[in-house]
C-alpha cells in the first residue's frame, strides 16, 4: 500500500507528460521488479524446500546405509553362529555315531559272553561225568581224596600206602610254598622218607 501512496505523490510532483510518462515507466519497470522478485523469492523457496527434502532423503539414506550396515554385520554374526552350531551338531552327530557302535560292540560282547556262559554249562554237564571219573582214578592211584571248597584252602583225605592210615589234612596255600606242600602230601602218603 505505501508504495501505491508513494506512486500518488510522485504523480502529483510530477505534472507534466513527460514526467508522467517517465514515472509510469519508473512505476511498470518497478512493478516488473517486483513480480521477478516475488517469482525469484518463490524459487528461492522451492530450492529451499527441495534442498531440505534433499538433505531429508540423504539423512534418511545415510541411516538407511548405517543400519543396513548393522544388518549386514548381524547377519555376518548368525552365519557365523550358524556356522558353529552345524560344527557342534556334527560334533554330536559323531559322538551319537560312536556311542552306537561302541553299544553294538558291547551287546556283541555280551551275546558272546552268553553263548561262552551256554557252551561252558553244556561241556560242564557233558564232562561232568568224565571229570569226576578222572578224580576218582587220581584218587585211588594217589590215595588222597580232595575237599573242594575253601579255594584258599587245600583240604582232603591221605590213605598211607604202608600203614593204611587215614589222615585228614587242611594247608593254607597262601602262607606255604608248592614244594613244602608237595613234599607234606607225598609224607601222608607214603610215610616219613
Amino acid at each position: 500500500m505505501e508504495s501505491m501512496e508513494m506512486l500518488g505523490e510522485a504523480t502529483r510532483i510530477f505534472s507534466n507528460a513527460d514526467d508522467a510518462k517517465a514515472l509510469k515507466a519508473a512505476t511498470k519497470e518497478e512493478q516488473q521488479i517486483r513480480t521477478k522478485w516475488v517469482e525469484k523469492e518463490q524459487d528461492a523457496k522451492s530450492i529451499v524446500k527441495a534442498l531440505a527434502s534433499d538433505l531429508e532423503m540423504e539423512r534418511r539414506k545415510t541411516q538407511a546405509v548405517s543400519s543396513s550396515a548393522d544388518y549386514t554385520m548381524s547377519l555376518e554374526s548368525m552365519e557365523n553362529s550358524k556356522f558353529e552350531v552345524a560344527k557342534e551338531c556334527n560334533n554330536v552327530e559323531q559322538s551319537l555315531v560312536d556311542k552306537a557302535r561302541e553299544i553294538e560292540k558291547l551287546e556283541k560282547e555280551i551275546m558272546e559272553a552268553k553263548q561262552a556262559v551256554q557252551n561252558s554249562h553244556t561241556i560242564t554237564e557233558v564232562d561232568l561225568p568224565k571229570v569226576r571219573h578222572a578224580f576218582s582214578l587220581y584218587g585211588m592211584i594217589s590215595n588222597i581224596q580232595w575237599h573242594h571248597g575253601d579255594s584258599n584252602r587245600i583240604a582232603g583225605t591221605a590213605v598211607n600206602d604202608s600203614t593204611k592210615e587215614l589222615q585228614k589234612f587242611s594247608l593254607d596255600s597262601t602262607r606255604l610254598s608248592k614244594e613244602w606242600v608237595k613234599e607234606h602230601l607225598w609224607e601222608l602218603v607214603s610215610g616219613p622218607v
